[in-house]
């Protein structure tokens, strides 16, 4: 939770200083472009950790889940929650609506029980939406 309130924070940091810039400039632009870099590296570093935990729950031998609520992380899921992920975001910016309108059923797919999953949804509409105010 911390890291996405550190990316939230540092992208209404860029949005600030872009606020200052002349449009279109070379700076404008590396500033735009650089938000690209910082979120492939924050989502591969997601996922490369939901991995591990989960590869390391099941090498102890809890091939149970921690809790009903709990995924298996596998690549195919992860690649699959990625590219929803984009389409998510694509849908929710072209039509205004936050990343959770996909986000929802996209959890529910992938066998989340639904309370979570619209407890999760809610939060990441809150949030996206909250990204868009600035």
């Amino acid at each position: 939770l911390m890291l996405l309130f550190a990316v939230w924070a540092a992208f209404l940091v860029l949005q600030i200083i872009k606020n200052e810039l002349v449009v279109c400039s070379t700076w404008y632009w590396v500033l735009t472009v650089a938000q690209f870099p910082a979120t492939l590296v924050v989502f591969g570093f997601e996922c490369v950790k939901l991995y591990k935990e989960s590869k390391k729950r099941k090498r102890a031998g809890n091939t149970e889940s921690v809790c009903e609520a709990s995924i298996e992380w596998t690549i195919p899921s992860l690649i699959f929650c990625a590219l929803c992920g984009i389409l998510g975001g694509t849908v929710g910016g072209l039509l205004g609506s936050g990343g959770g309108f996909i986000l929802g059923p996209l959890l529910l797919e992938i066998g989340v029980i639904p309370q979570v999953a619209s407890a999760t949804a809610t939060f990441v509409m809150m949030f996206s939406s909250s990204l868009s105010v600035v």
